[in-house]
């Protein structure tokens, strides 16, 4: 029997050989291949990694610095930075200036000079004897105190004097002061009284010009035409209130002996300068 047995369990063994040999290997795309939802699910179930942030040197060297056994209980003293310079500030650059152009005053007519009074006068001849030049401003005062006594005890007589030459010069005065003014327009008056306000001057006012800004009548043309004449000055008082009231009482009187026709060549004149004073008005308005 064990004879017959063997040659088939050779037989047997040699089938078994020969097909795990020649049996292929299955490989994994022909898994994937075979089987698709494993494949699938394999695929589904992979997971990616995130990066993980490096942690930053600072805290590194903070983290070690209080691991650090050294440093425990120890106080580090701040080294002390040297303090830095005063910055010195830069000069701006200049700026180059223009070159202003100086304005060339107008050289206008000026007017006669107006004279002093009496008492101007009688100082403008006495002040030598209590001052000499250079003088200050305390000599000044004495000077003036005692030329005012001196005023005050002057006889009348010789101040009579002082107040007839006041009076020549003042009618010499007017009399210029009407022929200066016959060349004025009005434009020129408004720009000398313009200068004369720059420094601090009075302004100049031509009672009856042709041009005067004020409305006028008749009897204050008449007027300031007696005003001109020096031969109405005779007679009148040397002080100042006296001299023009008492001129203006002449004046009315002499008005009311003038007859209609008479009248007639101040009414015409006083409406032709009110006509150029509306004029003026519109303008300046």
């Amino acid at each position: 029997m064990l004879s017959t047995l063997f040659p088939r369990v050779i037989r047997l063994a040699t089938t078994l050989r020969h097909f795990a040999v020649t049996t292929p290997r299955v490989t994994t795309a022909s898994r994937h291949f075979a089987f698709p939802a494993r494949a699938f699910a394999a695929a589904a179930t992979v997971t990616k990694r995130k990066p993980v942030a490096a942690k930053s040197a600072s805290k590194r060297s903070t983290a070690g610095a209080s691991k650090s056994p050294s440093g425990k209980g120890r106080k580090t003293k701040a080294k002390k930075g040297k303090k830095p310079g005063k910055r010195v500030a830069k000069a701006a650059p200049k700026k180059r200036s223009r070159p202003v152009e100086k304005k060339v005053k107008e050289k206008l007519p000026q007017p006669p000079a107006r004279p002093a009074g009496p008492y101007g006068l009688f100082t403008a001849a006495n002040s030598v004897k209590y001052t000499k030049p250079p003088v200050t401003q305390e000599q000044f005062r004495q000077a003036a105190s005692k030329l005012a006594a001196d005023w005050q005890a002057l006889p009348v007589e010789e101040k009579q004097v002082y107040y007839d030459d006041a009076a020549r010069r003042l009618s010499e005065y007017h009399v210029a002061l009407s022929e200066w003014s016959r060349d004025i327009s009005y434009d020129m008056l408004r720009k000398i009284n313009k200068q004369r306000r720059a420094k601090k001057q009075r302004n100049i006012r031509l009672a009856g010009h042709r041009d005067f800004i004020k409305p006028s009548n008749p009897y204050l043309i008449f007027v300031s035409d007696q005003r001109a004449i020096p031969e109405n000055w005779d007679g009148a008082p040397a002080s100042g209130i006296a001299r023009q009231s008492w001129f203006v009482k002449k004046a009315a009187s002499q008005w009311k002996k003038l007859s209609d026709a008479e009248r007639a060549t101040y009414v015409e004149r006083a409406a032709k300068h009110n006509v150029a004073y509306r004029a003026q008005k519109a303008e300046a308005t």
